[in-house]
């Protein structure tokens, strides 16, 4: 009995200390580079968890007022200005995820338009959005209901020609893409033209415009490639395995594109170690990761869901392009976090490209 016992012991001594010298072999967030948010919005409505994603909409005439709308999902879409500040708020239903398109053509008219994932009804709502009062009004189609088993992510894709498409991306790996069409924005429809799968629950996605091409984050694997194109073909490609990354640990969350004439970073929120990898869309390299640490006067960002880039010039606010992170700890209320993408730049050696458009 004790041959036994002293066995049982020099394993469970020896698997440890396997495991203890597998882990050490890990880089720790620790070891990463910080880099400090210069500003962050008001709390979301909401308590506990509650903020979620933000898109960012670039004022078309005074790029010192573009704004953030933003996600509480448990009330609706807020709008915040480049200080931080609560502009407005519209009690619009459970929205998980939001993204948005300017320049968007229906019928005769141009327009801005938010889409956002709607656990309420389980479906899609979509807005159009003013950019001199900052008002989302609902654009007038019928409700949306999805065939998912519960909606959660959301990312948004305009043509050449202004055509939108609003994608919704279910829990379940269903990515319904929807063509929003109509001959005034006031008499808008929008139905699914086309669907996609992954094998597992999704949420984060995001859209090259340009070039056509839809990436997912299935949170549990990696990141997928698809055609955007509502004529595409439905296989898709996993450019970003979490196995294979180091510093990529699950859940992959928010994911977006920072894109120049002559650069294009993949961002992704890595939610299960706190922290944010980058990587060159030519060939999927990964390039590093970096934390978002406490600074002096704001804190700094964990568990983060849904983020977005812009390499705009947004004014002297941000004038080398921004990057919006949600947080996920905030003392009990939780909001979003800016950061000035000449910051994130420099922490990289080599560092990245800031190329303000």
């Amino acid at each position: 009995m004790v041959r036994i016992l002293t066995l049982l012991t020099i394993t469970a001594l020896l698997v440890a200390c396997s495991q203890e010298q597998k882990d050490t072999t890990q880089p720790s967030a620790e070891a990463l580079p910080g880099v400090l948010a210069t500003a962050e919005t008001d709390n979301v409505p909401s308590n506990d968890d509650a903020a979620d994603d933000p898109a960012i909409f670039v004022h078309p005439e005074d790029r010192s007022q573009s704004v953030i709308i933003a996600t509480d999902k448990q009330y609706g879409l807020l709008v915040y200005n480049l200080e931080g500040k609560e502009l407005h708020r519209f009690p619009v239903g459970e929205t998980n995820n939001v993204d948005l398109r300017q320049g968007c053509v229906i019928g005769s008219d141009t327009v801005t338009i938010v889409a956002a994932s709607n656990r309420s009804f389980n479906g899609l709502s979509l807005f159009t959005f003013d950019a001199d009062t900052y008002v989302l009004a609902p654009l007038n189609t019928d409700t949306l209901f999805s065939d998912s088993e519960e909606v959660y992510g959301c990312t948004m894709y305009r043509e050449e020609d202004g055509q939108a498409y609003a994608f919704i991306i279910g829990k379940d790996g269903l990515i319904e893409q929807w063509a929003i069409k109509g001959k005034h924005a006031s008499s808008a429809t929008a139905e699914v033209v086309r669907t996609l799968q992954v094998p597992s629950q999704p949420e984060g996605g995001v859209v090259d415009d340009a070039r056509g091409v839809l990436f997912i984050g299935e949170e549990a694997a990696g990141v997928w490639q698809f055609d955007a194109s509502a004529g595409g073909a439905s296989a898709g490609q996993m450019v970003v395995a979490i196995d294979s990354q180091p510093n990529l640990a699950a859940d992959v969350e928010g994911i977006a594109l920072y894109t120049t004439p002559t650069v294009q970073y993949l961002v992704v929120s890595s939610q299960g170690n706190h922290t944010y990898a980058i990587f060159d869309t030519k060939d999927f390299t990964y390039l590093g990761s970096f934390t978002i640490p406490f600074g002096e006067d704001i804190d700094g960002a964990e568990e983060t869901d849904g983020l977005e880039v812009t390499a705009m010039a947004l004014g002297q606010a941000f004038p080398n392009g921004l990057l919006v992170v949600q947080d996920g700890f905030n003392d009990g209320t939780q909001n979003f976090k800016y950061l000035d993408w000449a910051d994130v730049a420099a922490a990289f050696d080599p560092a990245l490209v800031v190329e303000p458009q």
